[in-house]
């Protein structure tokens, strides 16, 4: 990311970064997220499959296969 760039967020009126809004999967996970650390990640890893160029995906993917313990043919 470039200086000047806006970070992908989840639109939600209480948070705290300013950045480029990222339509979640569910509208759901801007609550959520707040209640479980661990499905933040998840989300963001996700997030990172749908959006990110080709590095970002594939150290995602790598980590949800770490995570479940699967193989992922993304």
């Amino acid at each position: 990311m470039s200086a000047g760039e806006l970070i992908p967020v989840w639109p939600d009126a209480r948070g705290s970064a300013k950045g480029q809004a990222v339509v979640p999967l569910f509208a759901s996970v801007a609550v959520a997220i707040k209640h479980d650390a661990a499905l933040c990640y998840l989300m963001a890893f996700v997030d990172c499959i749908r959006l990110g160029q080709a590095r970002e995906r594939q150290v995602a993917v790598a980590q949800l296969e770490q995570v479940f313990g699967l193989t992922m043919n993304v």
